[in-house]
């Protein structure tokens, strides 16, 4: 798993009073009603600088693109009915009995920035899964698997280590491909501003944050 919801910030309310609330909410009709605070997501007007998904600004502007070229898959902010089954999830979760009973090897990785969901109880749930391993990667965001190069290839050189030892299967030769950049002047937003698919300096603002976040592989 690559930072698993397995546990939720619920701000000011406390957990008890959020259930609470979005029970209610629900009971009324409100399921579909976006929380306090919460509404819909625009990709066109999302800036790179002070995303708190990832570092790597091709993904980053990639993904974006992918958003408003296909408007059906944007999701918008939380809703009452989206918390309600949350929380609901993550009590039937927590539930050291159940987790015990799990068998297979299970590996966690965790993002040392995470600020989407809440990492307060994953040493803790990770614990009781017998055969669970849990890795937090210090300086990576949320996406995991769409960061810099370095955490990509941490994440995959570490599953391919976990599979072969866990299921004697042999380590794949993985030859990084690095994300496709776009012609970005063949891309147009609104009134015919250009996406920037491309950021000029992209490579070196990587690499430095590679530098002083990341612990190399052994």
């Amino acid at each position: 798993m690559t930072a698993p919801m397995l546990d939720i910030n619920t701000g000011v309310y406390s957990r008890s009073m959020a259930r609470w609330l979005s029970n209610l909410m629900v009971s009324l009709g409100f399921a579909k009603t976006y929380l306090y605070t919460q509404g819909d997501y625009n990709p066109v007007t999302q800036p790179f600088e002070g995303n708190i998904l990832t570092h790597s600004q091709e993904h980053f502007y990639y993904h974006r693109h992918l958003q408003i070229e296909n408007p059906d898959i944007v999701v918008g902010g939380v809703t009452f009915g989206w918390a309600k089954a949350t929380l609901e999830s993550i009590k039937k979760l927590n539930c050291p009995g159940k987790l015990g009973r799990i068998q297979a090897p299970v590996k966690i990785y965790a993002a040392g920035e995470e600020q989407v969901v809440d990492n307060s109880r994953i040493e803790k749930i990770s614990d009781w899964i017998p055969n669970c391993e849990l890795e937090v990667i210090a300086g990576a965001r949320h996406q995991l698997l769409a960061e810099v190069p370095a955490v990509e290839t941490r994440i995959f050189n570490g599953f391919d280590r976990f599979v072969q030892q866990h299921f004697d299967l042999p380590i794949l030769d993985r030859e990084r491909r690095d994300v496709i950049v776009l012609d970005k002047s063949s891309i147009q937003i609104g009134v015919g501003a250009p996406l920037p698919l491309c950021v000029q300096g992209g490579k070196e603002f990587e690499k430095r944050i590679v530098e002083s976040s990341l612990q190399p592989l052994p």
